[in-house]
C-alpha cells in the first residue's frame, strides 16, 4: 500500500509547577515539657527535621523537661511568588540517646556496655506554606509533639523553632505575557442628550483594562451602543507556575466620550479574577463579563508567553517530560 496509519498517544508524565527556590533558615530554639525516660537514665537528647530531601539534626544536649539548642540550619524551599510553596512541609522529630540496657536474657551475647540507642520521644509535621512567610520576615513558632509514649504524661510537650526567610526575593516573581483582545460590546446604555435631556442617544463607547498598575484604552466607537472593537493590548503578570496568579485581575471600564466638553463618563465597570480562568501556556479563553449597569463586553484572553522568566531575567518554568507511545495502525502488507 501506500501509506499505513500511526496512531501516537501523549502523556504529560512531569509538568511541574516551575516553582522558584528561596532559602529559609529554621533554628531549634527549645523542647518544652518533654517527658523523662522511665528508667530516669541519664541521657541526651536532640531535635531532627527534615525538609524534602534535606535532613539536618540539632546538637546533642542533656535530656531533661526544657531541654535548649539555640542551633540553626538553612534549608532551600521551592517558592510560589515570593512565598513559601503550599505544599511544602517541615517534619520535626525529638530522639533522645540513652544507654543501651542489659538483655533480660542473661545468654544473649550481642549487648556491649556503654552502648547507646536513639530512641524517637515525639514527632510532628508543620505545614510551611499555611504560616505566610514572605520576604525580609521572622517568626517564633510553638509546634506541638505527638507523644510516642503517651503514657508518660506529657500531652503538652512543645519544640519551639524560629524561623527566617534569607532569600525569598520579590525578583524571583516569575511573570507571564497575556493578550487581552477586547472584542466587542452589546446593549451599552443609551445616553440622554445634553441639549434636550429628554431625547436619549447612543454613546460614544469606549474601553479601558487596567491590571495593576498597567492601563490600555481602545479607539472611540461613535454613536454605537454594540461596537465590535476587536483590538489588542498585551500586559505583564504574575505566575504561579505556568498560570496566572491567585491575585491578578483586569478591572474593566466602558466610558461615554463627550467630544464637545472633551471629557468622558463612565457608563459601566466589571472585574475577572484571571487566576480563575485557569489560562496556562498557551492556551486561549474567551470571557462574556456583565457590566455594573447594563451591558456585556466579550475579552480574549490569550497566554502567550508563560514560560516565565523572573524579573531578575532567570527562568522560573522547570523542564518537563512528554511520554509519547507510538502504535501502528494500518501498515498493510
Amino acid at each position: 500500500p501506500n501509506g499505513g496509519q500511526l496512531s501516537l498517544q501523549v502523556m504529560a508524565v512531569d509538568f511541574g509547577v516551575g516553582k522558584s527556590t528561596g532559602q529559609l533558615s529554621i533554628g531549634v530554639i527549645e523542647a518544652l515539657g518533654v517527658p523523662l525516660n522511665e528508667y530516669l537514665l541519664r541521657s541526651e537528647s536532640y531535635i531532627a527535621l527534615t525538609l524534602g530531601n534535606e535532613d539536618w539534626a540539632t546538637t546533642l544536649t542533656e535530656h531533661c523537661s526544657n531541654p535548649r539548642w539555640n542551633d540553626n540550619h538553612t534549608f532551600n524551599v521551592p517558592l510560589q511568588g515570593d512565598a513559601v510553596y503550599s505544599g511544602c512541609t517541615l517534619s520535626i522529630n525529638l530522639f533522645e540517646r540513652m544507654p543501651s540496657l542489659p538483655p533480660a536474657d542473661e545468654s544473649r551475647t550481642d549487648w556491649v556496655p556503654g552502648q547507646k540507642k536513639d530512641e524517637l520521644v515525639g514527632s510532628c509535621t508543620l505545614p510551611l506554606g499555611e504560616l505566610a512567610l514572605q520576604k525580609d520576615m521572622t517568626l517564633e513558632k510553638e509546634v506541638h509533639l505527638n507523644l510516642t509514649h503517651p503514657q508518660r504524661n506529657a500531652n503538652n510537650a512543645q519544640v519551639v523553632l524560629s524561623m527566617r526567610s534569607l532569600d525569598f526575593g520579590v525578583g524571583r516573581t516569575p511573570i507571564g505575557t497575556l493578550k487581552v483582545t477586547v472584542v466587542r460590546a452589546i446593549n451599552l446604555p443609551l445616553r440622554l442628550s445634553k441639549e434636550d435631556l429628554k431625547t436619549r442617544r447612543k454613546p460614544n463607547s469606549i474601553v479601558n483594562l487596567k491590571i495593576g498598575a498597567q492601563n490600555h484604552t481602545t479607539a472611540t466607537h461613535h454613536n454605537n451602543c454594540e461596537p465590535m472593537v476587536n483590538e489588542s493590548f498585551i500586559f505583564k503578570v504574575g505566575l504561579l507556575g505556568d498560570r496566572v496568579s491567585n491575585e491578578e485581575r483586569v478591572t474593566i471600564s466602558v466610558l461615554d466620550q463627550d467630544p464637545d466638553a472633551n471629557q468622558s463618563e463612565i457608563i459601566g465597570t466589571a472585574t475577572v479574577d484571571i487566576g480563575d480562568l485557569w489560562l496556562i501556556r498557551s492556551i486561549s479563553q474567551q470571557q462574556r463579563v456583565p457590566l455594573s449597569t447594563q451591558g456585556e463586553v466579550f475579552l480574549q484572553f490569550e497566554a502567550i508567553d508563560f514560560t516565565a522568566l523572573g524579573k531578575d531575567g532567570t527562568t522560573s518554568a522547570s523542564a518537563g517530560m512528554l511520554h509519547v507511545q507510538l502504535l501502528a495502525v494500518d501498515f498493510g502488507q
